[in-house]
């Protein structure tokens, strides 16, 4: 199985370096780097090999391409997740069913729901804003001044032209 090799810098010659050679010149813990990523690149590039999809996990699980039951469990960090789509193990579901749950549940979809539901945009950037307490006076990222009740332009409110119709500071 290749692996990307380490060649000597002289122009002149384009050689690759030997383990026993790196071994000389490199010690320690760089010497165990290399030999870990020289290791994580041969296994990459193996189909019989499943990088565990955990967040902060660097391990990898041998697994049966033909398996009925394509749930693995990680040496590493012991969790359980699908060799087919790489992602947690979902159980009765399929990848594609999994994928739609995990999807829906997500941090960022939830995320995104709640700034939908709670937040208004600014008139001008349309960048979410959500206004938690204080007053209505808003200055948005992009230096643009509204009212938070009704989109208004501040500049104009503070002209006398007023808030616009259903707004809680119109007077008028």
């Amino acid at each position: 199985m290749a692996t990307r090799e380490i060649k000597c810098p002289l122009q002149s010659c384009s050689q690759p370096f030997s383990r026993k050679d790196i071994r000389k010149w490199v010690t320690g813990d760089l010497y165990e780097k290399y030999n870990h990523y020289r290791f994580v690149n041969q296994i990459r590039r193996d189909p019989k090999f499943c990088a565990c999809p955990f967040r902060d996990c660097l391990g990898y699980v041998l697994h049966d391409q033909k398996t009925k039951f394509p749930c693995v469990n990680c040496p590493k960090c012991n969790n359980d997740f699908c060799s087919v789509c790489k992602s947690e193990w979902h159980h009765e579901f399929t990848c594609k069913e999994a994928q739609a749950i995990f999807d829906k549940h997500s941090p960022e979809k939830k995320s995104l729901d709640f700034l939908q539901k709670n937040a208004k945009k600014c008139p001008k950037c349309q960048s979410p804003i959500i206004k938690s307490e204080g007053c209505d006076h808003i200055t948005c990222t992009c230096n643009f001044q509204f009212c938070y009740s009704c989109l208004e332009n501040w500049e104009e409110c503070q002209k006398g032209k007023g808030h616009k119709e259903g707004c809680v500071f119109r007077w008028y």
